[in-house]
């Protein structure tokens, strides 16, 4: 199943918090409607900060979403895209389609290593 992963900060400034909270409630709501999809985790702290590269998303500003499978796909929700219901509803709809998160996934380094018969 694949993993929604919500990178929040409620340690920065006003601003930032109050994204990250708005961002958190959203999920909220619609995580009931995708729980046969994908499973919701969010993310708080240091160690969880340091993955956020490996699941796509490869900026600084936070928050952030992404969504990663166990075929070593990851697709981040789009940088400037409005953390707001009506696009991150539409952006869960379009991952939720295998072929939809495939077209938008970037495969790890460690997935082609792992595809790479050449590599002993």
């Amino acid at each position: 199943m694949p993993l929604i992963t919500i990178f929040i900060d409620y340690k920065s400034s006003d601003y930032i918090r109050m994204k990250s909270e708005n961002l958190f409630k959203i999920m909220e709501r619609l995580a009931p409607q995708y729980e046969q999809v994908f499973k919701f985790v969010y993310v708080d702290d240091e160690w969880g900060m340091a993955q956020r590269k490996l699941t796509g998303i490869t900026w600084e500003e936070l928050p952030a979403i992404s969504v990663s499978t166990t075929e070593y796909l990851t697709a981040a929700y789009p940088r400037y895209d409005p953390h707001d219901t009506l696009n991150i509803e539409k952006w869960l709809r379009e991952v939720s389609n295998k072929k939809n998160l495939e077209a938008q996934a970037q495969q790890s380094t460690f997935a082609f290593q792992m595809k790479d018969n050449t590599i002993e």
